[in-house]
């Protein structure tokens, strides 16, 4: 492992550290430096601020892993691994999805699930539909109801989010439908 992957994944576990006491927005630069015996030049010669080092654990936990499974086609199991990572680390990712600072995960996430969303609302049979509008906010809901879960007490089990959320979604489509359709004269 090269010095600046162990330098970074120094100050990873310093902020996770940090983390479990407190949430992102108050955690400083100086508190993860001070956590694992770095100077902030070090921390700033690696990341631009706290949220790029966030951003920085998804990608090393498990980001990366599923970018590549997103053209599996195999969305609900791409979602249960997802949820299942969070699952394990609920603290930390509760405390990162609650700061909306800027370059924050919940804006990561919300514009890593777009394309997904915007390939799957591609084959519906809608050709008046802003895309990338409506993409946008079906991914700012579904970050939001990980959110809402991750928080959530008592905590539910991954399946158990993933099965209400499929419920809710199905439903509130049905429902749309029914709206949108013409009535008979």
């Amino acid at each position: 492992m090269s010095n600046s992957v162990i330098t970074k994944q120094a100050l990873a576990d310093a902020l996770k550290t940090c983390m479990l006491t407190k949430a992102l927005e108050k955690v400083s630069i100086s508190e993860i430096c001070s956590c694992c015996s770095l100077n902030r030049k070090s921390f700033y010669y690696h990341f631009r601020d706290k949220y790029a080092l966030v951003l920085w654990i998804f990608n090393q936990e498990i980001g990366i892993e599923i970018k590549e499974q997103l053209d599996d086609h195999a969305t609900y199991f791409l979602a249960l691994n997802l949820c299942t990572y969070f699952e394990e680390h609920r603290l930390f990712y509760t405390n990162a999805l609650a700061d909306g600072g800027p370059g924050a995960l919940r804006d990561h996430l919300v514009k890593e699930l777009q394309p997904l969303v915007q390939r799957t609302l591609a084959i519906q049979p809608y050709s008046l539909m802003n895309l990338e509008g409506v993409s946008c906010m079906v991914s700012d809901f579904c970050i939001s109801a990980l959110n809402q879960w991750l928080r959530r007490m008592p905590p539910i089990s991954a399946v158990q989010f993933l099965d209400e959320l499929t419920s809710v979604v199905i439903m509130l489509t049905n429902r749309v439908k029914e709206l949108l359709e013409p009535t008979p004269h």
